[in-house]
């Protein structure tokens, strides 16, 4: 069970005039295997790089890293990236406070290449959006909190337009399963645009829809539209949903996931913090970390504050550099 926090939480410490830097300083460690590609991405940012060959190195390194580096950016072969692993990092955000971010590398090299090409981009040349924040809640008609970029479940239709208008960060508190995302009369769901995955092959997990099979929503006659991964225009995602991000080993493969179509090259997320098992919140978690992002903390830092306020253990992975915040600290008008 989570534990929200009864206040809005304080600024982040270390945005040098109210502006977050502009390509972080956090520290690069790359696993065995994806090492070129760690290097690569430290390099054209200027970053601090380290690698080490496994999860055990890791474990022996990481409290050195804590002591020396503000936040740890983790690259890592996409199949070895499992639950297992998954807990082990949470756990260690939390046991040293370090922000950690985990970034899964695919095997093939075209699609590791463009996965550090799109990363650096975000950095370089992020996003212009049309709005700055906007939280949306499901699990209430009204929005959580009275300002002008909440939304409850009766405001879904200008929450989807202001998604598709583009902003540059969104929290997301809706029922899902890592494929598609109920959003009042909306569905966010990885089958309904061209970005769709190719149809999933014997020995694959996926939903059946995504194997040729029926939607699990045909039947659902109060959803009116289904809208895919190009229509989140946001550069920073916090998903609060259940398995909105699962690892290798989780019930649907990474390429069947709504959130790795946003961070891919068809979507616009350069990051993202989602849960990888089933979790339940209440409206004020979400108003929580919407203020967060609001006052400048980086991604990193929103996924472990929210494993630190759960009494069970941490669920809340940041995928993408932890130091990636919006690009300015002032405010969202109320």
């Amino acid at each position: 069970m989570m534990t929200d926090p009864s206040h809005r939480p304080p600024r982040i410490e270390g945005d040098a005039g109210g502006v977050p830097r502009t390509t972080g300083k956090g520290l690069v460690v790359a696993w065995t295997g994806v090492e070129g590609t760690g290097r690569e991405y430290a390099v054209a940012l200027s970053r601090p790089f380290s690698t080490v060959a496994d999860r055990t190195q890791w474990s022996r390194s990481v409290e050195g890293i804590a002591a020396a580096h503000d936040s740890a950016l983790v690259l890592l072969p996409e199949d070895e990236f499992d639950f297992s692993t998954a807990n082990a990092l949470m756990r260690d955000g939390v046991t040293y406070r370090l922000p950690i971010g985990v970034l899964p590398v695919p095997g093939e090299s075209r699609a590791a290449r463009d996965l550090t090409t799109r990363a650096v981009e975000h950095w370089r040349r992020p996003d212009h959006s049309a709005h700055r924040l906007a939280l949306y809640c499901d699990f209430r008609s009204e929005p959580p909190t009275r300002t002008a970029w909440a939304f409850g479940s009766a405001g879904s239709d200008e929450f989807v337009e202001r998604l598709r208008t583009g902003v540059e960060a969104v929290v997301l508190h809706s029922h899902g399963n890592g494929a598609d995302f109920r959003v009042g009369k909306h569905v966010l769901c990885h089958q309904a645009d061209s970005s769709r995955p190719a149809r999933g092959r014997s020995g694959e997990r996926f939903l059946p829809c995504q194997g040729g099979g029926p939607c699990r929503l045909e039947h659902r006659t109060e959803f009116t539209a289904f809208h895919g991964v190009g229509a989140v225009r946001a550069r920073l995602v916090v998903v609060l949903s259940c398995s909105a991000f699962q690892p290798a080993d989780g019930m649907l493969q990474p390429r069947f996931q709504f959130a790795g179509g946003m961070l891919s090259r068809a979507g616009h997320a350069a990051g993202l913090v989602a849960s990888t098992r089933i979790n339940h919140q209440t409206p004020r978690l979400g108003v929580a970390v919407a203020r967060l992002l609001d006052d400048g903390a980086p991604l990193g830092e929103v996924a472990m504050r929210i494993n630190l306020l759960s009494s069970a253990p941490p669920s809340y992975l940041c995928v993408g550099d932890p130091d990636l915040s919006l690009t300015a600290v002032e405010p969202e008008p109320s």
